[in-house]
This record gives C-alpha cells, structure tokens and sequence, in this order.
C-alpha cells in the first residue's frame, strides 16, 4: 500500500477503524504485558508522533505514571524478563540529585530534544551502511516484538543492499535466565562483507531491556568474533 492509497478518505475510514479496534498498545514492545508502565496508546497517538519532526525525549517518551509502584503486591513480572515498574523506577531513580551527580549529570538542564524527519531530511543511509561494511564487521539486530521499527523493515532495507547471503536465515541459542538451559534465541542470517542480521525473540525496541540474557550472548559472541550458529 503506497502513500497514494492511504491518503484516499476511504482508506483512512478503514485504518481508523482498525486502530480503534486494536486499542492502547506499547509500540516499542506489541505484547508487553506491564499495562500502563510504558508508553501505551491508540495507535492513532503514535501515528501522530512518529510524524513530527521535533522530539522531546522526556515529555514525548518518558512512560506515565503506574499503578504497579503504588500497589506493591501487583508487582510482577512481565512478558519480559524484567519487572513490571522498572521504566519508571529507573526514571525515579535517575533524578535522584545524588544519581545525577555521580554520573556527572548537570542540574538545571531541559530534556532532549532532536530533529528527526524524512529521508529529505535524515539523508539515506544505505550509501554509508555499503561503504563502512567494506571496512568493518557488521552485526544489525532487531527485537521481533518491536512495532515502532519493526524486523520486516530492517528485513527490507537488508534486502535492498542486494548482499551475497553466505549462510541462511537460521536459529541461533542462548541462555535464559537460569543461565543453564540454552533455547531458541532468534534467528541470524550471514552475507557478504562479514554482515550478520540477527533477531532476538519476544524482544522489543531495547533489546537489552527486554531480553538481556540474549542480548549478553549475542554481543559476546560478536566481540569474540564467534558465530551466533
């Protein structure tokens, strides 16, 4: 579906029903499970601010208030491998003055705020992924529960590198959280120039967050020069 076709009122009658139906969601994890510890809205409000070509990180990202610190004995885990509360607390944790200081934090300093807009803007980037590619090892990962920059696009600009695949799409393993057991972790892909994509089941946006178990493995393994299979 082209930009052409979204713009016709009859497309949009049908994307807005479809986003009354799906309802409040968090973009950056589809199935996160904490209900309000993140940032879930209708995904006519995300719509809205991928748009923009300003973000304000703290007014715009920064996760609302949650019932989960308040009533202690409904905290509990997630879909993830973290507790429900840990956005927030850690945002909690990080005004402490006494935190701010000892990561050498300036007081008084507003949030973030960056451009961001279309390629017109941004500049295409596939240019300098083939060119450092020639230079360097490259490992691209995508968490497969993340909306907000979904695999199937990384997928497709992969893709459109027209690369030289020199070992397919296949599981790679890991530790849980027991770190004794390994299971399915995701699944890797190798091409030409020492280019690996990877993905990291039931992860969403950060990976690290959601899923650091695999996450650990997956960097090391990188730093090692091993194969993730």
């Amino acid at each position: 579906m082209g930009q052409r076709h979204v713009l016709k009122d009859a497309c949009r009658k049908e994307l807005a029903a479809a986003n009354g139906e799906i309802g409040n969601f968090d973009i950056y994890n589809i199935y996160d499970t904490c209900a309000g510890d993140t940032w879930d809205r209708p995904l006519s409000e995300w719509n809205a601010a991928l748009a923009t070509t300003e973000i304000d990180a703290q007014a715009d990202v920064a996760p609302p208030a949650h019932p989960q610190l308040r009533q202690r004995n409904q905290v509990g885990a997630a879909l993830n491998d973290y507790p429900c509360g840990g956005d927030r607390a850690t945002s909690d944790w990080l005004s402490i003055p006494a935190v701010a200081a000892a990561l050498h934090v300036k007081p008084g300093v507003g949030g973030m705020r960056y451009q961001k807009g279309p390629m017109t803007f941004s500049g295409n980037l596939l240019p300098l992924y083939a060119s450092l590619m020639k230079k360097y090892r490259m490992l691209i990962y995508s968490g497969d529960t993340d909306a907000c920059v979904p695999t199937w696009g990384t997928v497709d600009w992969i893709d459109s590198l027209n690369l030289t695949v020199t070992n397919e799409w296949r599981p790679w393993l890991s530790a849980h959280l027991d770190g004794k057991t390994a299971q399915r972790a995701g699944y890797v892909k190798n091409y030409a120039h020492n280019f690996t994509f990877a993905t990291v089941q039931g992860a969403g946006h950060l990976v690290p967050t959601y899923k650091p178990n695999f996450a650990l493995t997956m960097v090391s393994k990188w730093l090692a020069a091993e194969p993730l299979a």
